[in-house]
């Protein structure tokens, strides 16, 4: 786990409750909620290792599942690169420069959303990707 941050993350992102946190390391569920808005002098709860190892193994999360949440390449990424890639394939039939013009289109497309993070990439910059794939394949295709 990198952080408190990316642990709380994940721990929402697979509907774990306020009230299922704070029963699991022992704290009342206005101060789990602390964990994630800042109180009214405007500090956030510190999760303390222990507190963060308790969560990890009870809602197992262990680094491998977190990067799988987030993985840059998965089908929700792939899908609009390759949806606006796959009509410039020529209707000839696929050849070896044709699969190696679009797998090089493709890998640049996901090189765009830049490295995986904690959140998914935006709708907006699938899209980016997808035009910018495009945009590879049309320039290398005619070098």
């Amino acid at each position: 786990m990198r952080n408190a941050a990316t642990l709380l993350e994940a721990l929402t992102r697979r509907g774990i409750t306020q009230k299922q946190i704070a029963d699991a390391i022992g704290i009342t569920q206005p101060n789990a909620n602390k964990l994630y808005r800042p109180d009214r002098n405007g500090k956030l709860r510190t999760l303390s290792y222990d507190e963060a190892r308790i969560l990890i193994e009870r809602f197992d999360l262990s680094d491998d599942a977190i990067g799988a949440d987030h993985a840059a390449i998965n089908a929700a990424t792939l899908a609009p690169i390759l949806d606006a890639l796959l009509p410039l394939v020529p209707s000839s039939g696929r050849s070896e420069k044709s699969v190696e013009l679009l797998s090089q289109a493709l890998a640049y497309g996901l090189a765009l959303l830049g490295t995986p993070t904690a959140r998914p990439p935006s709708p907006d910059a699938i899209d980016v990707a997808a035009r910018g794939a495009v945009a590879r394949f049309r320039e290398i295709g005619q070098a």
